[in-house]
């Protein structure tokens, strides 16, 4: 059963895939034999972003999670994926950032999802 509030960062992370070419950044992680990989690194990147984390501060993150099981980026190839990504997932940064805050207001999932699709759809 999922957790109430993936069902919120699910709904951000899909709209986050439509805007850049996500299909060619998941193949990159198809021979590790996870096809949740790259949607984890995007969640990341979007709620490292949300928190105003820096570039270099988000890869930092991304790569200490993805050694854990034994991945990690070449030198430099993590920080360029990120480059335009602060940008090109300016909606969903603000999306999340607004359900973070909610979440810890106490609101519930139900009112949290109505105000990110809110968010997501005036894109």
């Amino acid at each position: 059963m999922q957790q109430s509030e993936d069902i919120v960062w699910n709904t951000i992370t899909a709209s986050a895939k439509t805007r850049f070419n996500y299909k060619k950044f998941e193949e990159a992680f198809s021979d590790l034999g996870n096809d949740n990989i790259a949607e984890n690194i995007l969640f990341l990147a979007v709620s490292g972003f949300a928190v105003e984390h820096s570039i270099d501060d988000v890869a930092t993150d991304i790569n200490s999670k993805l050694a854990l099981i034994g991945f990690g980026f070449g030198k430099g190839d993590l920080q360029q994926f990120l480059v335009n990504k602060e940008t090109e997932l300016k909606t969903e940064i603000r999306a999340t950032k607004i359900a973070m805050q909610l979440f810890g207001q106490g609101f519930k999932v139900p009112g949290i999802l109505v105000q990110v699709q809110s968010i997501l759809k005036s894109s």
